[in-house]
């Protein structure tokens, strides 16, 4: 198998996102992606390796914002809230999510930790892969960026959740098997020309 055949332009899938980008890396997830490809469908996967430099990086695309904000919509308390007080709001916000931090946290590791499985399956079944592939990975988050358009919680408490899990993942991730995480947004990873 080739890897080159995995090379593809990267697909953010942020519907809020509309400037082109032009980056590109070995797709991992979804369809025709490195992992299917290796028939390990029942493992988690990074979106894409990115090797631009001569390191590589898992990066994963995730809009966290809008991921908490579908869970505090869903949930009775925040609906029968009467949001006349900010305060009140702010505090059933932090609840809701310090609640559901930890599966969102879970969630983003075990990608990036069967990442490296697939990882090690390239180096045994591709025959083309590129010198960098043999560096220890860097985990980078890429996440949207937040609106405040009809959602429950305030921009400042998404700001706060956002450092949290960026301070948790950072401390998380094992140093022995990655070279370091970084959560960055979309428009810092994909600057405008």
């Amino acid at each position: 198998m080739k890897i080159k055949d995995h090379y593809k332009k990267m697909d953010h899938e942020f519907a809020r996102v509309t400037t082109p980008l032009e980056k590109y890396g070995y797709k991992m997830d979804g369809e025709n992606g490195i992992k299917q490809r290796c028939a390990l469908d029942k493992l988690k996967a990074a979106d894409y390796i990115d090797d631009e430099t001569t390191k590589i990086a898992f990066v994963e695309f995730s809009d966290i914002a809008r991921q908490f904000h579908n869970l505090l919509g869903e949930n009775e308390i925040l609906e029968k809230l009467v949001v006349s007080k900010k305060t009140e709001e702010a505090k059933v916000c932090r609840t809701l999510c310090k609640n559901n931090l930890d599966s969102v946290i879970d969630e983003i590791k075990q990608k990036f930790k069967d990442s490296l499985h697939i990882l090690g399956e390239v180096k045994v079944r591709y025959v083309d892969i590129p010198l960098s592939f043999t560096n220890k990975p860097f985990a980078l988050l890429v996440i949207a960026p937040h609106s405040n358009d009809d959602q429950p919680c305030r921009k400042d408490e998404i700001a706060r959740l956002l450092d949290n899990l960026n301070n948790r993942l950072t401390l998380s991730l094992p140093e022995n098997l990655f070279s370091g995480f970084r959560m960055l947004t979309i428009e810092r990873y994909f600057p405008v020309q």
